[in-house]
């Protein structure tokens, strides 16, 4: 018997391995959109440019991506930048074998990356490391296909007259502040609806496990070790593992509050804290019913009568799913009181915006009630390259309307210093 708890073991420990393996991973790779707002710009100043002749051309600034909040994104800093230039009159770029006109008054943008940590680098090493550790074959994923993609957000806000309407707001000193704060709002949601997700995938793994052990039970002659095995996975993902992600988002809730601690006025601060605190103490509560719940479990390997084993393992759903249930609770009556405070101020923003329309091309699209604090909306339109698209925004007694041009044109330089470009 002992023989055979050692293989189970050293099974768990092996499978341990890889998912820990997996976990790392998810450590190194950088999330897959990179919002302007999850990094501080600076402004590199205006200068106006010119011709060989000397003839002023127009007007050229830029942004440099110089801090990031996400340290995923830490490589990033100091190698993105948004050259942006105004022209005075039409000119047509030329690089190799791409020419390109912009026209006057219009502004040509060009986003140079300088240094980029490719996410399939790091998927095929780590593939490559459980193939050759574990002796695995998995394929590599094929290079060719990452790229990267630029994503264009528009919309329009008439902002006379809505200085210190966003009360939650009133204490950012500049646009970098609003933003880190709307940042961190959103963080600290995504932070505590994961909590439930985290509990419910731990529920559903626990009641599988529960299941495939009582009708093994109840079909007669038990294979304990078997059992044993499946009591020792339930330990690991309902348990371990919900125990540990429970931590992260509650460690990420505590830092978004002192973020947002920093920037708001303290009558607001004490308000937000008040709709996330009672979320805080259920994930204390939940985590010591877990702990408690993972003793009853170990204890259950020692068991070999169908009838004790049986009514224990019961009994413990039965305290998980309770303890989902409290959790469960608790984040939706926080965040629901939080949402309303949240959906009070976007109003009176939605009630300062002029624009009620957009017309993109022949369509019309209602925008007006979606001005209200992030609620913005997707609207996907294909364009032929190098064609110009219109897009418009009706006002209330006017339309004001822009041209956008997209160039597929990419110049890359590799560290041999050979340049090429491509489509």
């Amino acid at each position: 018997m002992q023989t055979i708890r050692t293989q189970i073991r050293e099974n768990i420990q092996r499978r341990s391995l890889i998912v820990e393996a997996l976990k790392q991973l998810r450590g190194r790779l950088h999330p897959p959109f990179f919002p302007f707002f999850n990094g501080r710009w600076e402004l590199i100043p205006p200068e106006e440019f010119n011709a060989s002749d000397g003839t002023p051309l127009g007007v050229a600034f830029a942004f440099n991506l110089t801090r990031v909040r996400n340290p995923q994104w830490k490589f990033a800093e100091g190698n993105v930048l948004i050259k942006c230039r105004f022209y005075y009159t039409p000119v047509t770029e030329v690089i190799e074998d791409v020419s390109y006109t912009v026209q006057r008054a219009e502004m040509k943008m060009d986003f140079v990356i300088t240094e980029w940590k490719w996410n399939i680098d790091v998927l095929i090493q780590v593939i490559e490391e459980l193939n050759e550790e574990y002796g695995m074959d998995l394929p590599l994923p094929n290079v060719e296909r990452a790229g990267l993609a630029l994503w264009l957000d528009l919309t329009s806000f008439n902002a006379t007259g809505t200085e210190g309407i966003l009360e939650i707001g009133e204490g950012a000193e500049s646009v970098d502040e609003a933003t880190s704060l709307k940042e961190s709002i959103t963080e600290m949601i995504e932070a505590s609806q994961h909590l439930i997700e985290t509990m419910e995938e731990g529920y559903e793994e626990l009641e599988e496990g529960r299941e495939e052990i009582q009708e093994e039970l109840a079909a007669g002659n038990p294979d304990w070790v078997d059992i044993q095995e499946q009591i020792l996975e339930m330990i690991d993902d309902s348990i371990e593992d919900v125990i540990e992600e429970l931590k992260e988002d509650q460690m990420t809730i505590n830092e978004t509050l002192s973020t947002i601690q920093e920037i708001v006025e303290p009558e607001t601060y004490e308000q937000i804290e008040a709709n996330i605190s009672g979320i805080l103490a259920s994930v204390d509560s939940v985590v010591g019913r877990l702990e408690a719940l993972n003793g009853t479990l170990n204890d259950l390997l020692e068991v070999e009568e169908v009838a004790t084993f049986n009514y224990n393992l019961s009994s413990l759903a039965v305290d998980y799913q309770q303890a989902l249930v409290d959790l469960r609770t608790a984040v939706t009556t926080g965040l629901q009181d939080l949402y309303q405070r949240l959906m009070d101020m976007g109003e009176k923003i939605a009630q300062k915006a002029k624009a009620s329309r957009m017309k993109i091309r022949d369509r019309l699209v209602d925008i007006k009630e979606d001005l209200s604090l992030g609620q913005e909306r997707p609207l996907d339109v294909s364009v032929r390259l190098g064609r110009l698209l219109k897009i418009g925004f009706a006002t209330e007694n006017t339309t004001l309307a822009g041209w956008f041009q997209f160039v597929n044109f990419t110049r890359l330089t590799y560290p041999d210093g050979e340049n090429t470009t491509a489509p």
